[in-house]
């Protein structure tokens, strides 16, 4: 196999395509709304057609559903958010067609922000399949991510689509030593940190495994993992660490190890 190229790459909203013009205390960003639809709970598109104050900080938007996107969603909806745009409320005038991300609140409740408030169109878009690979030839890129329902594709020469790697959670970190026919992807998943194997070049995994779990410590700050991959002498060799705000304390650590089973 000639040389493989790793990009790592985030896909952004394109520009000018929220919906709600976001306030000055309340600042979004949504990312690729393929990867935030998948890690929502449900999604539609639809219309504002009444709104009441629940009290002085909470709101509930009543929606006339046109498509229901994800979930269990009648005709119409019941949103809970927060009274104002500064808070990260809901930014929507009656008769308004706005696409929307929920979550689903500890009673049950639908619940959503102004940092869900998506132009229609891109979230129809972004509930679109991705389409059949259709690349010929040896992979020469592999892109990691947070792609919705996969975290990387291997990619020809040309950039058309190889295969998918599925998986919930983002791909920090991706490595192919040369010639060889596995990949390595060091994920973040949650408070969990793997490392994922993967047979090139239809990227199945064939192992996974998770080297530490991260905790709230007293003071409120969550532990970040973030693990790196390098090749050398033909091996995948791997360092772990963590680090977080104020000074880093480490939530694993593990010296640079060889792992064999890599190597084919």
């Amino acid at each position: 196999m000639k040389q493989v190229i790793v990009v790592n790459a985030s896909l952004k909203l394109p520009k000018g395509k929220l919906a709600a013009q976001v306030a000055h205390a309340c600042s979004c960003l949504i990312g690729d709304p393929r990867d935030a639809l998948h890690r929502s709970d449900g999604a539609f598109v639809g219309t504002l057609v009444e709104r009441s104050e629940v009290d002085e900080q909470t709101s509930i938007f009543t929606f006339e559903v046109e498509i229901a996107v994800k979930g269990a969603i009648g005709t119409t909806i019941d949103v809970r958010s927060n009274s104002n745009g500064a808070s990260c409320g809901l930014e929507v005038e009656i008769g308004q067609r706005i696409g929307l991300l929920l979550g689903i609140d500890e009673d049950g409740a639908w619940i959503s922000n102004l940092c869900s408030q998506i132009d229609p169109e891109v979230l129809l878009n972004a509930a679109e399949p991705l389409p059949d690979p259709d690349g010929v030839g040896p992979v020469r890129f592999v892109v990691g991510g947070n792609l919705g329902e996969n975290r990387l594709m291997a990619l020809d020469r040309t950039g058309r689509t190889l295969a998918y790697g599925p998986g919930d959670g983002y791909a920090r970190d991706v490595d192919v030593c040369p010639g060889a026919t596995r990949v390595l992807e060091a994920v973040t998943l949650g408070r969990r940190a793997q490392l994922v194997v993967r047979d090139l070049p239809s990227l199945d995994a064939v192992r996974t495994l998770t080297l530490a779990e991260t905790t709230d410590d007293e003071t409120g700050y969550r532990k970040q993992e973030s693990s790196c991959a390098t090749c050398a002498s033909g091996d995948l060799k791997i360092r772990s660490s963590s680090r977080r705000r104020p000074p880093a304390v480490a939530a694993f650590s593990a010296p640079i190890c060889t792992l064999p089973w890599l190597r084919m």
